[in-house]
């Protein structure tokens, strides 16, 4: 697994926050926090080989 800066912890939550827009709910259920708990640290994950996202190594 690689490993990011600290600066760069900031820019891998600003991307994922602005993938999970599309699907944002005022009021979600237990399920469904868990459910995007995993899809947001899978989503942070993806994006160290992602090709819009560079990060620098630590």
């Amino acid at each position: 697994m690689k490993k990011i800066s600290y600066l760069d912890i900031f820019k891998v939550v600003e991307l994922t926050c602005q993938k999970h827009q599309d699907e944002l709910l005022t009021s979600p259920s237990l399920e469904e926090i868990i459910h995007y708990d995993l899809w947001a640290r899978e989503y942070a994950a993806s994006l160290q080989s992602s090709s819009s996202f560079t990060p620098v190594l630590a």
